[in-house]
């Protein structure tokens, strides 16, 4: 595996999409994969044409004053990632998902398990804890939803606030949930589905 980083995600992003023919196009990204959408549309604003950030953040953990956790999850990843079955698992699937639902929220952590070795996730992490695109945001040219939970646990809403603020053509939609993500049949779904929508048929 090559270095991680925020630049070679997004050149990988751009790769995919050149693979598959896209002139122009938008990108949805979700959680950590934020930074590299910041990265590709200031770089590309000609191929960019809109993003939604959803539960995004502008600096990694690392350059945050508060890095509370951040050793926690290292140490629930190596513990529990090869072991589907472990009660370790579970917990991280709720630390994302406090408000579920569980079955569904489990799916999800197991569907990257089976994806994503334990070696590979934590130096995706540890890279991206790093990094930081706040300077890139004034150069990102294209609409931006930025989309996160009022109450999320795993990136505080503060940094939706600072991608929000830093991107012109930017406006934030704030849910009211503690899941990272929305979840189907939990608060704030209706809504992100309905204004992600419309804003990507803009």
């Amino acid at each position: 595996m090559g270095a991680v980083s925020v630049a070679a995600i997004a050149n990988d992003m751009l790769s995919a999409a050149d693979a598959a023919g896209f002139d122009r196009f938008s990108v949805f990204s979700q959680s950590g994969s934020a930074m590299s959408a910041v990265h590709l549309a200031a770089h590309h604003p000609d191929r960019v044409k809109a993003l939604v950030l959803n539960g995004g953040y502008a600096e990694g953990r690392d350059l945050r004053p508060d890095t509370s956790g951040t050793q926690e999850m290292f140490g629930v990843i190596s513990e529990a990632w090869d072991k589907p079955d472990s009660s370790f698992l579970l917990a991280y699937s709720l630390l994302y998902f406090p408000e579920g639902p569980l079955d569904l929220a489990k799916d999800i952590v197991e569907i990257m398990n089976a994806s994503c070795p334990a070696e590979n996730m934590l130096r995706m992490r540890a890279g991206l804890n790093a990094e930081s695109v706040l300077e890139l945001l004034p150069r990102v040219m294209c609409p931006t939803l930025v989309v996160h939970a009022r109450k999320d646990s795993i990136h505080p809403l503060e940094q939706a606030r600072k991608l929000a603020a830093g991107i012109p053509k930017s406006e934030l939609l704030i849910l009211d949930t503690a899941n990272h993500v929305p979840m189907p049949n939990r608060p704030g779904w209706d809504a992100f589905l309905k204004t992600t929508i419309e804003f990507l048929n803009a």
